[in-house]
């Protein structure tokens, strides 16, 4: 892969098994596989992705004008006898292809990422000329940008 990894973090929430990695401008968010049966079904679960998922336009204001920003949703797959790394796939896949996580793409790389206490919620820092804050909702698929602007020191 050749990909630099700058952060990663494991989720707090005890009944989900997911962790986060900034690789790059993609934030994964990657189903360990790890744990009970009941453990995994709920992380499973927590990482389906659902039907309004996907791109993501959000309007932001700088400096007087509006411009259109992206965040987009995916979902990373295996067939579902397959746990060679290789086999994975990210985007629509196949209806039987078991969900292994979710990537998020940004505009610019990701620095950081912390967890929300309940494991919900996940924030990243986002590499832009004035470093954006994005947080995500893992279970609706949707982020918001909370800062209009960073002031930068």
């Amino acid at each position: 892969m050749g990909d630099i990894v700058y952060s990663v973090s494991f989720c707090p929430n005890p009944s989900v098994s997911i962790l986060a990695v900034c690789v790059q401008k993609k934030l994964l968010l990657l189903n360990t596989a790890i744990g009970s049966k009941a453990l995994k079904s709920a992380t499973q679960a927590a990482l389906a992705i659902s039907h309004n998922a996907g791109r993501e336009a959000r309007k932001e204001e700088g400096s007087g004008a509006k411009k259109d920003t992206f965040v987009e949703w995916q979902a990373i797959t295996a067939p579902p006898s397959s746990s060679q790394p290789s086999s994975l796939e990210v985007g629509e896949g196949k209806e039987e292809d078991e969900i292994t996580g979710l990537e998020v793409i940004h505009r610019g790389p990701v620095k950081q990422v912390e967890w929300h206490r309940k494991g919900d919620y996940v924030a990243v820092v986002v590499e832009t000329p004035t470093n954006q804050v994005a947080v995500h909702r893992i279970s609706v698929q949707k982020t918001q940008s909370p800062f209009k602007k960073m002031k930068v020191n």
